[in-house]
């Protein structure tokens, strides 16, 4: 759609006080909370496959025979980028008329920048948004959601069972859990029980970092942010300071309830790049339009679950 002087004639002339910004130009990093790994490439699309480990070592008798193990590989998929780009046009009369300098590549520059960062927030946020969905692009390379446990989506299949990274045990059952000194408590055991294919321990043993919505925000600051344990008289030692990094909060979460920890030292997102971020501008002759392109192609990913836990109550 090509702008012209009817489509803000208020633009076109002088008597406006103010052109007032509704919007934030400035761009954010929230999407920096993930940590993930970037990934470029060249290709159509990257496929992951998962590798297992090996059994334990058995007891082996004097002049006997040493077993063997296969080096196994199990669980695929294919992770494929987007292209993602918006414009603007905008007549050279439109341009020239301008007063306010609404229309200077400067000012359509910055707001282009911005939409394209806050499309990224919004792709990088939906990982957490849609943690326990069974979307096809939601699943990870066992076809399950980022978050499953038994009861709670059915949990992660494995060799030696089933893994859980979705609520809190309570009774033999996992349920959802809201923020408190408690539930971070059995969050971080689940982290730390956390097991591999083959059944072994592969815990995460923190420091982790608390992802959350505005409406936590407070209540983890409060539960984190003294030396001793809050809300209670005891005088009891706060240990949440010692294994929370810090407390992510993310306006582009969009179940308030949600909530999860992602271990600092977890390999558990990613973001397949396929070249970099491109804007481009030109000067339509025949219709004497100027026209603004930015295009940028990759997309958000998730290939492990351990290493980050979470719950939506």
């Amino acid at each position: 759609m090509i702008q012209t002087i009817a489509t803000n004639p208020e633009l076109a002339r002088v008597g406006l006080a103010a052109v007032v910004p509704a919007f934030q130009s400035k761009q954010t990093t929230f999407f920096q909370m993930l940590k993930a790994q970037k990934i470029a490439t060249k290709q159509q699309f990257e496929r992951f496959t998962q590798e297992a480990d090996l059994m334990l070592a058995p007891v082996v008798n004097e002049a006997q025979g040493i077993p063997t193990q296969q080096m196994e590989t199990y669980n695929q998929k294919d992770y494929h980028w987007r292209k993602r780009g918006l414009g603007v046009m905008v007549s050279r009369e439109k341009v020239e008329s301008d007063q306010y300098g609404v229309f200077t590549l400067s000012n359509i520059g910055k707001k282009i920048a911005k939409a394209m960062n806050q499309t990224e927030e919004v792709l990088a946020a939906n990982r957490i948004n849609f943690m326990t969905s069974s979307a096809t692009e939601n699943l990870g390379l066992d076809g399950s959601p980022l978050c499953s446990s038994i009861g709670l989506g059915g949990g992660h299949p494995l060799e030696s069972g089933v893994g859980n990274n979705r609520g809190v045990l309570v009774n033999g059952i996992y349920v959802d859990v809201l923020p408190s000194y408690n539930a971070l408590m059995m969050a971080t055991a689940e982290l730390m029980g956390q097991v591999s294919h083959k059944g072994l321990p592969m815990p995460s043993a923190g420091p982790y970092r608390i992802i959350c919505s505005r409406n936590y925000k407070w209540v983890f600051d409060t539960i984190v942010g003294s030396t001793q344990r809050a809300q209670t008289s005891d005088n009891d030692k706060n240990v949440a300071i010692d294994l929370i990094s810090q407390v992510y909060w993310n306006p582009y979460l969009t179940s308030p309830g949600s909530w999860g920890l992602l271990a600092e030292d977890a390999d558990v997102f990613h973001r397949l790049t396929f070249g970099g971020k491109t804007f481009e501008s030109e000067y339509v002759k025949g219709k004497q339009v100027y026209a603004y392109y930015a295009t940028e192609v990759y997309e958000y990913g998730h290939r492990d679950w351990r290493g980050f836990w979470g719950t939506t109550p």
